[in-house]
């Protein structure tokens, strides 16, 4: 478990800037996916694992506390 310094790395679905261990994202990351959907979070093996701010487009957004991927807590 090796923990590889921030870079940039392409998904099949998007653009991942961050930390990587195992081949995850792991720790603070963002990704861009093919949808211009802007992603960033604390990552976990490669989920979202807490703080989260999704950004889509024309002022939409979405930003709250994720457990393994899932939503969890207040979100808004």
């Amino acid at each position: 478990m090796t923990l590889i310094p921030p870079q940039i790395i392409s998904f099949r679905n998007g653009i991942y800037q961050g930390y990587i261990e195992d081949y995850y994202p792991q720790g603070l990351g963002l990704f861009m996916d093919d949808n211009l959907v802007f992603h960033c979070s604390e990552w976990k093996r490669g989920q979202y694992n807490g703080p989260t701010a999704i950004l889509v487009s024309h002022s939409k957004y979405m930003y709250g506390g994720w457990e393994n991927g899932v939503p969890n807590g207040f979100n808004i």
